[in-house]
């Protein structure tokens, strides 16, 4: 799924808001969390070109999918993968 916006300059034009598929940002996350150890909501927004919300979305969908865990609280959280023990 894609997320628009209308663009209000130019009637019936839409800006994306993502260039990723759901999935592919997912998966984006999962290899960065592998090669960096943890991702915070902000890296996520980068490396998927994707808004605050659709980046908390997807960490949230990969917490309910217990693929990662969160590690610590609010602003400074940051994700990492779950292990065996956890």
């Amino acid at each position: 799924m894609r997320i628009y916006a209308v663009n209000s300059k130019l009637p019936g034009q839409c800006i994306r808001y993502s260039k990723y598929t759901e999935e592919k940002r997912k998966t984006n996350i999962l290899n960065y969390i592998q090669q960096n150890n943890t991702i915070s909501t902000l890296e996520c927004r980068s490396i998927n070109g994707c808004s605050k919300y659709i980046a908390l979305k997807d960490l949230r969908t990969l917490l309910d999918e217990q693929k990662i865990v969160r590690l610590g609280y609010r602003a400074n959280a940051q994700y990492g993968l779950k292990t065996r023990e956890e």
